[in-house]
């Protein structure tokens, strides 16, 4: 044992701890010259806990959301047995109902776990109620969804529908709102972030939202159009811009289908164009129900309608298209019924508005002209919609999934417009869409003046091996096929070019006519094509070569709108950059509401590619909505067996480092089949009292 003078010479030693601790401490607050290491290394200390925190936080924000929580159990209201869902992250979603009517709840339950915020975003929107959330920006959002009637004509509508359909309907809200009380719901993050109450559904809310898609369906008026109206009309359709631009749902006009007949039997190809949301409109399920046969589809969230399917009986698209109509007519104000509404705002307050609408049209009073010699008749733009009246496609929306031949309920608020493939190969027209052609192996529909472009690609592909889904792939314009060549060599002809445009004639001339990501003449050529159409206020045809002054100024002018906002540097005009593929997060990214949570949902942008008039879609400056990248397909293969398979993005950064990742993300087709591996969600009914 050591004595106790060595004790003491241990601790009066210089190497002892104690004595390097407060030599050590003495530095540190003196700081004198002899301690400049020891104070060098705190401060690379402090600076590398600081790099190190700052990395985690990074991490947690690109980041997001790490890890998606499904619930093992859950009580649902009304259920008459226990019902299994089947979970994919990021894919479809397998139920397992004992009837269709369990089977109902448990689609309401996956709407309202999967898409909380949609679903009730959007029913505020429906309502008239955003402003309860978001205060003074949404309330010209509420003013519009007010004199369009959405809620009120919908609680009408579902007071006429039999009580089987009125129960069907309280089925689904029953599920939708067991999922709502879930935390996985409740705490999503922006509910959280901006302190609302998730308040309950009621059965004819799904009726409000079926109102609220089939006028996000109607395309807006053409600005050609928008110029010859009065102010009032004029500010009401600049509210409907800016619902749409809230939502970033627009562009339903642009989606097609088609058919292709082989040696198989005949495939369903379908393409839903719905605008620049991040995440995709529609929610896949693969519904089987004990005794029924199963039924593959895309839903609606907050609905329970099916605008793509497939059974083993049949195989259908519906394409999402409405129809209004502006006209001018006399109106007798005398006769016009007056009611007032009000606009709720996040801190409490209200206001009143007078709102005038029939059953068959919306007045624009401000608008009108004396048209006769009586006080009471003038001369009004009027709008008219079917949503104006008590109007429902329920029934017809019941009919698709069940019919054994072409369903016969008309719809009413959609144009009902679509395709229809029964088992024998023969595909049938549902409604009457704007385009309709027969190509070498099928049929194609679409609602855009675009669509019928596609034919003689369709055509050439047609005569390939390839399958039908790889047909999406291809970016190959026989429009601009057609087109460029005979305008390019009417501008190389004419005499004294400068520079600039005998650089942009050198890259048209060597064009493959494809709007793959890379080409440089592709952003050219259609930048020159809207500019003659500005300029003309009609698009250019073969015959417009004859026309070489028209055709150099419109390309020169063409070529300074690119350097003014690409840079005079031609190998930055590539069409992934001029177009490209801008993807948002409702609403935040709207420019009134980025004040309300400034640090979250930033804009996903993803190189372009693809056109309007290429089986690859991609959105271009022709179009003159706003830009709608997004697009969901789907392809049903010939073999009856054979599952249907989709095609969508789901831009919502849910994985590790999601945000960093997504502008490489790809899409890829997924069949819809249950995934034995995936996480399992049991909903059982209440324990008997």
């Amino acid at each position: 044992m050591p004595s106790r003078a060595g004790w003491r010479n241990d601790a009066g030693s210089a190497d002892n701890p104690a004595r390097r601790l407060t030599r050590f401490s003495t530095c540190a607050l003196s700081l004198q010259p002899s301690c400049a290491s020891v104070a060098r290394l705190t401060a690379a200390l402090a600076l590398l806990l600081a790099v190190l925190a700052g990395a985690v936080l990074l991490v947690w924000y690109l980041s997001f959301e790490i890890d998606d929580d499904y619930p093992e159990e859950v009580v649902v209201n009304g259920l008459a047995g226990p019902v299994t869902l089947g979970w994919q992250p990021g894919g479809p979603v397998t139920i397992e109902a004992g009837n269709e009517t369990d089977a109902l709840r448990a689609l309401g339950f996956v709407h309202g776990l999967l898409r909380p915020w949609h679903v009730l975003h959007v029913r505020q929107i429906a309502l008239g109620r955003l402003g309860t959330w978001f205060g003074t920006p949404a309330l010209t959002l509420d003013s519009l969804a007010l004199r369009l009637g959405l809620a009120e004509q919908a609680r009408a509508a579902f007071q006429t529908l039999p009580e089987a359909d009125r129960e069907r309907l309280r089925a689904y809200t029953e599920g939708l709102n067991a999922a709502l009380a879930t935390e996985t719901a409740r705490l999503s993050r922006p509910f959280v972030l901006l302190s609302v109450p998730v308040a309950p559904w009621e059965p004819w809310h799904p009726l409000a939202l079926e109102r609220l898609y089939a006028w996000l369906a109607v395309a807006p008026p053409a600005p050609d159009v928008l110029a010859h109206l009065g102010p009032e009309a004029h500010a009401f359709f600049q509210s409907d811009r800016r619902l749409r631009s809230w939502l970033q749902l627009n562009g339903f006009e642009h989606s097609v289908a088609w058919t292709v007949t082989d040696s198989t039997g005949t495939h369903l190809v379908q393409r839903h164009v719905y605008g620049a949301t991040v995440r995709p409109l529609f929610v896949e399920v693969l519904l089987r129900v004990t005794g029924a046969p199963p039924l593959h589809g895309a839903t609606l969230p907050g609905t329970p309608f099916f605008p793509a399917g497939r059974t083993p009986r049949h195989d259908w698209a519906l394409l999402l298209q409405g129809s209004a109509h502006l006209i001018r007519m006399a109106v007798d104000t005398t006769r016009l019924p007056y009611r007032h509404a009000r606009l709720h705002h996040r801190d409490g307050t209200e206001r009143l508005i007078e709102i005038v609408r029939t059953d068959a049209y919306l007045p624009f009073l401000r608008d009108r002209t004396r048209a006769s010699d009586s006080l009471a008749v003038d001369s009004a733009w009027v709008l008219q919609w079917a949503g104006f009246s008590t109007a429902t496609d329920w029934p017809a929306w019941q009919a698709l999934p069940r019919a054994s031949s072409p369903p016969a309920p008309p719809f009413r608020l959609l144009q009902g417009n679509g395709l229809y493939v029964a088992r024998d190969g023969r595909p049938h027209l549902l409604g009457t869409p704007a385009v309709s052609r027969t190509y070498r192996r099928g049929l194609l529909i679409g609602e855009s003046r675009w669509a019928a472009f596609l034919l003689p690609r369709l055509d050439s592909l047609a005569l390939r091996s390839a399958p039908p889904p790889a047909w999406l792939d291809d970016p190959f314009s026989a429009w601009a096929a057609s087109l460029a060549p005979p305008l390019v060599a009417a501008v190389a002809r004419a005499p004294d070019l400068p520079p600039l445009l005998q650089d942009g004639l050198a890259y048209l001339r060597n064009w493959n006519h494809a709007y793959d990501r890379a080409s440089i003449a592709a952003s050219i050529f259609d930048t020159w094509v809207r500019t003659f159409y500005d300029r003309t206020h009609r698009w250019p045809e073969p015959a417009d070569s004859t026309s070489r002054p028209l055709l150099v100024e419109t390309l020169a002018e063409a070529l300074a709108t690119l350097t003014r906002t690409h840079g005079p540097d031609l190998s930055r005009w590539r069409w992934e950059t001029v177009q490209p593929d801008l993807r948002y997060v409702p609403p935040w990214t709207d420019t009134t509401a980025t004040a309300t949570i400034p640090y979250l949902f930033h804009p996903v942008r993803r190189p372009g590619t693809g056109h309007p008039t290429t089986p690859a879609w991609g959105a271009s400056p022709l179009l003159s909505s706003p830009p709608a990248p997004a697009a969901w397909e789907a392809w049903s293969p010939a073999d009856p067996g054979a599952p249907l398979h989709v095609r969508r993005l789901d831009l919502m950064p849910r994985r590790f480092l999601g945000r960093y990742l997504l502008g490489s993300r790809t899409a890829r087709f997924v069949p819809l089949t249950p995934s034995p591996a995936g996480p399992k969600t049991r909903l059982r009914p209440p324990p008997p009292a």
